[in-house]
């Protein structure tokens, strides 16, 4: 696993996720509706992931799409740490506690960590190496 990659990859899907957070609370309709901004976030989620995902097995890695999926995500959690919470939670009245027991951030985290797992199932588990040595 190229540890690196999989923080960048998981830094980066963050960024864009961050953005798409901002562009759709600033929208007028939308600005006290926080579920639904969830369901557009969880619909925009997946080619974001997916795009991330790529990112990370394009050099041709091949580990397994759970564990680099629970390492992105979770590099996107401590961003939320340190720049989400802080910045957007806190001058809310909001804290850490609120931020992280909300079931909506939980379904990101799980279609998150899946996504890339499908798409690992997909796109290089059933691919065949072809860095492997065929003896026989």
């Amino acid at each position: 696993m190229n540890t690196l990659r999989s923080i960048l990859s998981g830094a980066l899907t963050w960024v864009l996720t961050f953005i798409s957070f901002a562009v759709i609370s600033s929208i007028p309709v939308l600005k006290n509706w926080e579920l639904y901004q969830y369901l557009i976030i969880y619909g925009l989620l997946v080619p974001i992931v997916l795009f991330g995902a790529r990112f990370y097995y394009k050099r041709g890695g091949r580990t397994n799409g759970l564990l680099i999926g629970i390492v992105m995500v979770t590099a996107g959690m401590l961003l939320d740490i340190i720049i989400t919470v802080p910045l957007v939670y806190k001058p809310l009245g909001e804290g850490y506690l609120s931020f992280f027991m909300k079931p909506t951030l939980w379904i990101l985290i799980i279609e998150y960590v899946f996504i890339v797992y499908l798409y690992w199932r997909i796109n290089v588990k059933m691919k065949p190496d072809i860095n492997a040595v065929n003896v026989g």
